[in-house]
């Protein structure tokens, strides 16, 4: 099951990642800084997006990279370690900012993964 986690800091940008985990995944410092790296990457250029060449930010190797357009964000993606792996843009906007704000779970299950619960924000912006 994929899960979706979010990033907040007054002084920085909200940046989101969402990442399938095993439920019983030991903290590892590598794995948790490529994390961060993925979801930096979001802010690169389409093109450096899809040639998977954003300098440091692109360090993991993903591969079969699609950006997302949204209506108030950008996301992207991709394949890591044999998972899918979805990262989207920060705040960027007060649109995007609102959107931000919509973090309770849905109530209905997301058909496009068998058990899986989506926060609202993030499925409004993936269905736009």
């Amino acid at each position: 099951q994929g899960s979706f986690a979010s990033v907040f800091t007054p002084q920085v940008p909200v940046m989101k990642l969402s990442v399938a985990l095993p439920l019983a995944a030991a903290y590892n410092q590598d794995t948790a800084l490529e994390y961060a790296k993925l979801a930096g990457a979001a802010y690169c250029s389409d093109s450096a997006l899809e040639a998977w060449s954003c300098g440091d930010k692109c360090s993991a190797d993903v591969k079969s990279v699609k950006i997302c357009k949204g209506d108030t964000t950008k996301s992207f993606v991709g394949v890591w370690d044999s998972t899918c792996v979805v990262s989207f843009e920060g705040t960027s906007n007060i649109q995007s900012f609102i959107t931000d704000l919509e973090f309770w779970k849905s109530s209905t299950d997301w058909d496009v993964c068998d058990g899986c619960k989506v926060h609202s924000g993030f499925l409004k912006e993936y269905k736009s």
